[in-house]
């Protein structure tokens, strides 16, 4: 075929799957759909529809720290053996507890769960993970460096067959699913998170409260205030020296231009400020808001939960996920024994 007639036939094909008549049915279900799942379909060009299903559960991806710098330090003889590992006890752990692995980039692993009881499922199972990557992969690979990142969220997830048929050996090379929605784009980006050090700035302010002034326009005797008010404080009869520590966002959303120096806040004048330059490094396994609250509501007994493994992870990113995160490094101690 000619690169006109491919380009000609790529382009209507395109037009008719984002034309308003080609019809998407969604199905749901509660089973983990696999690539040859019969409520999944190839786009249909011909019959102008695409059949997609629609699952409520936990999505969860592991990821090796530092998998660059690994690469560059040692010999690929080394890295063949070290990856192969490590994917394939991966995904022997991952099926311990139900879950399904949907996809391997590389050194990442992508696990999905069958909706019933798929929290704890999905936190055992990460747990697991981290026991297994923390003391098996490392007792064997002696270099000690193996540290991995995993994250999981709960929501609902739509998923799409793509791909094209192709006959011959390369038949399941040219099919994949796709996962739409939040859910595990956040877990994806908790996962990059997850065991690394994050850098922050913190500002600690010293500034004068000139709210003084106002002490002489408020009366603070409680006899002429109405019952509904109750005692007002006193205010300051002076200027008052206050220190604060702040993030630099913060700092920055509160100073202001002032004709006595830099303001800060409505009435506030600051006379110092220090920069300091800090670092945390965030727990192994993160976990959404959603997750913690239905782990700790449904599941109470559950070790990590008792004994209040789960910690609130603080300085991450909030632009790919508002809610607080929590993190663990729990593991099992039958993997540290071995």
């Amino acid at each position: 075929m000619a690169l006109e007639d491919t380009l000609a036939l790529i382009d209507e094909e395109v037009k008719t799957m984002v034309d308003s008549n080609f019809a998407v049915n969604l199905s749901y279900t509660e089973l983990v759909p696999s690539i040859d799942d019969s409520g999944l379909t190839f786009p249909s060009v011909s019959n102008n529809k695409i059949d997609t299903l629609e699952l409520i559960t936990c999505v969860l991806f592991i990821d090796v720290r530092k998998s660059t710098e690994i690469s560059s330090s040692h010999h690929n003889k080394t890295l063949v053996k070290l990856y192969s590992a490590f994917v394939r006890s991966m995904v022997q752990a991952a099926n311990y507890h139900g879950g399904k692995v949907r996809n391997i980039i590389g050194d990442r692993v992508m696990v999905v769960f069958d909706s019933k009881d798929c929290i704890k499922n999905a936190v055992n199972t990460a747990i697991l993970l981290n026991s297994v990557s923390k003391y098996i992969i490392n007792k064997h690979f002696r270099h000690n460096e193996i540290q991995c990142g995993i994250g999981i969220d709960y929501g609902k997830m739509q998923v799409v067959k793509t791909g094209s048929k192709k006959r011959g050996e390369e038949n399941r090379e040219y099919k994949a699913l796709v996962w739409l929605g939040n859910t595990a784009n956040i877990a994806s980006k908790l996962t990059d998170v997850a065991n690394k050090k994050i850098e922050y700035t913190e500002y600690v302010i010293e500034y004068m409260d000139n709210w003084h002034f106002l002490s002489g326009l408020m009366n603070p005797d409680s006899s002429k205030l109405s019952p509904f008010l109750g005692a007002l404080t006193p205010l300051p009869s002076e200027p008052t020296k206050r220190k604060v520590s702040l993030s630099e966002k913060e700092f920055l959303r509160r100073i202001s231009d002032s004709t006595l120096g830099v303001g800060f806040d409505l009435l506030g004048e600051i006379k110092s400020f220090k920069k300091n330059h800090k670092s945390i490094k965030t727990k192994s396994i993160l976990i959404t808001e959603e997750v913690y609250k239905l782990l700790s509501k449904n599941y109470p007994e559950m070790q990590c939960v008792k004994e209040g493994h789960w910690k609130v992870q603080s300085h991450i990113d909030k632009s790919f996920y508002s809610g607080v995160v929590y993190g663990a490094d729990t593991f099992y101690i039958a993997a540290q024994k071995l």
